[in-house]
């Protein structure tokens, strides 16, 4: 037999790409709803005494552009940020699918990371309002799932707050500012600054020029507030290498953090609910990361208000029989609305793609 072919992480953090892997999920989620997928519930092995767990989760492809025969081996260990080591590791096995030889290894850390946040913002593209705004986006969490949905949604839907300078011929006016509604997609505020004194004659601004600035608004809340804020620098950091500006505002108070948010996206393994029904504003929709047999990221009546879509349902009675019991109703997968089988929902309801893996 021919020798097993090994894809380091670093080899295939080359490779992807956001269209490229929004694009295979998308793709993903039809094939399991199609049932062209074969994909049996994962089996969890959870270790005495810790939190840790091992999931196993095989599958099966058979489209018109190709089959495949692999397993995924998944390991959450939540204390591994103590270790500076992602809380979540993968490998994924893949077999020919005529003789079930073993032919490739390869590191599905990344891999796992980038599907995650790719699936979310597919549910988000998919179950919100074609017209929805996409103004504020607040992640509560600071982990890894936190700051690759960060960097996923920002490069999908570009969350926008947009200032407009009003050039003014004093420089007393320069530290004052005031706000003003738009009836466009954007928050809009007003500040008053100085006409610049290195203004080349292309470029001349004019007493009363109105100047737009764009800025990108994500809010991130953890319970350890220390760890939002590093990961805001981090992300603030990237932003500057990449010239893109955007703001990134750790925050101490959960509700004041997604209040206004127009998606919300949960990143725990919190057994307590965190989000809250009455903090919530028409609209909103959440994706909840956080999986796990006694994970519970929202309230109740978040559940209970919200239209609440899933990836993979089969998986509801294995892992969410705990939401289910509570009354939590599953209207069905992403991937029968992407197909357009079944219709989005209507506008203003609040929305929540429960996440499990595909």
């Amino acid at each position: 037999m021919a020798a097993i072919k090994q894809i380091t992480r670093e080899a295939i953090a080359k490779i992807l790409d956001w269209n490229s892997v929004i694009s295979a999920v998308e793709e993903a989620m039809v094939n399991v709803s199609e049932r062209r997928a074969v994909q049996n519930l994962r089996s969890i092995t959870a270790i005495p005494k810790t939190d840790n767990i091992l999931f196993a989760m095989p599958g099966y492809l058979n489209t018109d552009k190709s089959t495949a025969l692999g397993c995924k081996l998944v390991t959450l260990f939540p204390n591994n940020a103590q270790r500076n080591l992602p809380s979540i590791l993968a490998n994924i096995l893949l077999f020919n699918e005529n003789t079930g030889v073993l032919e490739v290894i390869m590191d599905g850390t990344e891999i796992t990371a980038w599907r995650t946040a790719a699936a979310s913002v597919a549910a988000t593209k998919y179950m919100r309002d074609v017209n929805s705004q996409y103004k504020t986006l607040a992640i509560v969490g600071a982990g890894t799932q936190a700051k690759i949905h960060a960097i996923a949604f920002q490069h999908q839907f570009k969350f926008v707050k947009v200032s407009y300078n009003i050039i003014w011929d004093f420089i007393t006016l320069a530290s004052n500012s005031c706000s003003s509604s738009s009836s466009g997609d954007e928050e809009l505020v007003i500040n008053m600054v100085p006409i610049s004194t290195n203004s080349t004659r292309k470029n001349k601004r004019h007493a009363g020029d109105i100047v737009p600035n764009y800025s990108e608004e994500v809010h991130i809340w953890n319970r350890t507030y220390k760890k939002g804020e590093i990961l805001c620098e981090e992300l603030h950091r990237q932003s500057k290498i990449q010239g893109t500006t955007k703001e990134y505002t750790p925050f101490q108070n959960l509700e004041e953090c997604i209040k206004d948010a127009d998606v919300i996206i949960t990143t725990t393994s919190s057994p307590i609910p965190l989000v809250q029904y009455k903090w919530l504003k028409p609209g909103v929709h959440i994706n909840a990361v956080g999986v796990g047999e006694a994970v519970m990221e929202l309230d109740e009546e978040t559940y209970k208000s919200s239209v609440v879509f899933i990836d993979h349902l089969a998986g509801v009675e294995h892992e969410l029989r705990h939401l289910a019991e509570k009354g939590v109703v599953f209207q069905g997968e992403i991937g029968s609305i992407i197909n357009g089988t079944t219709p989005r929902p209507s506008s203003g309801q609040i929305t929540i793609f429960q996440s499990l893996g595909t």
